[in-house]
């Protein structure tokens, strides 16, 4: 990890002894998280000096837009490695947990592949401490949240709903409406992969609700509804 380079008390130092080690032992080194070279820091700049002073080549990883240049004259060769499509996320989690709903759980949360191994691991070990042979829609959803847990709270609040369905009063056909949105997001993974409408549409494949009405009518009432229905945060 790059931070851990960071965190030494001479990060250039400890480059060096890595691409040594690396050397001696005839090793590839890869660098994870490199988006945190490119920061205009001394330090930063040092790190990527004594990188760059290595006549091997060097893999790093990196989720950020800008790539960090380790030393004029060196090479840059970028692989975008994209997110698998739906349908074919659809697959993996349906052979790694075949006890929950793998469309569902595809439309849900659009990862990668390595993220749905990781996280297929511990909604398994979730069912284990609950005594459970069967793995359940919440032990995904704890386990994707313990994943990629962000903090949003400089920018948002997260909102916990205790109301249910029941307390929703609404005309039938907003209330048909609702459900409407909620099987669109549920079965993103029919529609967009195995009907192959991803191809089609190409972008703007996200979800958005409009919620109109006087204050008190249920407007944030139905965005938690929603979120609670699917097993997903609800961010203010």
């Amino acid at each position: 990890p790059t931070a851990a380079l960071f965190g030494q008390p001479s990060p250039a130092d400890a480059a060096g002894a890595l691409l040594r080690e690396a050397l001696l032992l005839d090793a590839q080194v890869l660098l994870e998280g490199a988006e945190s070279l490119t920061a205009a820091d001394e330090a930063s700049a040092r790190l990527r000096m004594a990188l760059g002073s290595s006549s091997r080549p060097l893999l790093m990883t990196s989720n950020g837009v800008d790539q960090p240049r380790l030393a004029a004259g060196r090479h840059l060769v970028t692989r975008e490695v994209g997110i698998a499509a739906t349908h074919q996320r659809e697959e993996i989690w349906r052979q790694l947990l075949p006890d929950v709903a793998a469309g569902e759980i595809a439309s849900l949360y659009r990862v990668g592949v390595g993220a749905i191994l990781r996280c297929a691991d511990g909604a398994r070990l979730r069912a284990r401490v609950r005594s459970s042979q069967a793995v359940t829609h919440v032990d995904v959803a704890g386990s994707v949240r313990a994943e990629f847990e962000t903090d949003l709270g400089t920018v948002a609040s997260k909102v916990d709903v205790s109301q249910t369905w029941e307390d929703l009063v609404v005309p039938d056909e907003t209330g048909r409406t609702i459900a409407e949105l909620v099987d669109q997001l549920r079965h993103r993974s029919t529609v967009l992969g195995r009907w192959g409408f991803q191809r089609k549409l190409g972008k703007g494949l996200g979800t958005t609700a409009l919620f109109s009405g006087e204050p008190g009518t249920g407007k944030s009432m139905v965005a938690g509804l929603i979120a609670k229905e699917l097993g997903l945060d609800l961010y203010q």
